[in-house]
Order: structure tokens, then C-alpha cells, then sequence
């Protein structure tokens, strides 16, 4: 039981570690870059 324990809390983690990375991607793909428009200007 203990090991089955142990590869589902480390399964959860990683999917955890997976939608965060999946997030930031996500977030730096939508944001604007402000600093090149501003240069331009």
C-alpha cells in the first residue's frame, strides 16, 4: 500500500509541476511586450 501510495503522490506532484509550467507558457505567450513598442515611440 505504502508504494502505491508513494507513485500516486508522485504522480500528482509532477502533473502539479505540468499544469504550472503549462501556465506560465500560457502566460507568456498572451502577455504584450510594452518595452519594444515604447522604444519605437
Amino acid at each position: 500500500m505504502s508504494l502505491l501510495y508513494v507513485k500516486a503522490r508522485e504522480m500528482m506532484e509532477f502533473d502539479a509541476k505540468v499544469q504550472q509550467s503549462q501556465n506560465t507558457n500560457i502566460r507568456l505567450f498572451r502577455k504584450p511586450k510594452p518595452a519594444p513598442v515604447q522604444r519605437n515611440k
